[in-house]
């Protein structure tokens, strides 16, 4: 009897220890902070560049419907034509088409092509975590 006595004297010194305070609510990023983090034409990776997705008229558009010469207009064809985040991605953004695009670690994905830049597991984290939330445009 003894022994219960301590091991349940045990018990609710652990739990008395444990800090219950919730977590900090951490909020998604925003479309503006993933386009002007990544996808502007000064951005590091430059899709919006002129001689890449800046423009309708380029190649880069044709091949993969995906036009960013701004803000809204990235978003529209993100989320639009180029079909590279779907509403459906929410559930699994890791399997959303612009991740599986993006340069990223390991050589996984192609853009952006002719440079150098890869995106980052940071950078590959905040965008999932957009897709996540909804990939609303704030």
């Amino acid at each position: 009897m003894r022994i219960i006595a301590v091991i349940l004297l045990a018990l609710a010194a652990g739990c008395a220890s444990q800090d219950l305070t919730p977590s900090p609510v951490i909020a998604a990023p925003t479309w503006t902070s993933i386009y002007n983090g990544a996808f502007a034409a000064k951005g590091p990776s430059g899709c919006a560049a002129i001689d890449c997705h800046g423009s309708a008229s380029n190649a880069a558009y044709v091949v993969s419907n995906f036009a960013c010469p701004n803000r809204d207009d990235c978003y529209a064809s993100v989320t639009g034509a180029s079909h590279l985040v779907r509403p459906e991605d929410a559930a699994n953004p890791a399997g959303a088409q612009l991740l599986h695009s993006i340069r990223q670690a390991g050589n996984k994905g192609r853009m952006p092509l002719g440079n150098t830049f890869t995106f980052q597991p940071d950078d590959i984290t905040r965008i999932e975590a957009w897709i996540a939330a909804g990939a609303k445009n704030d």
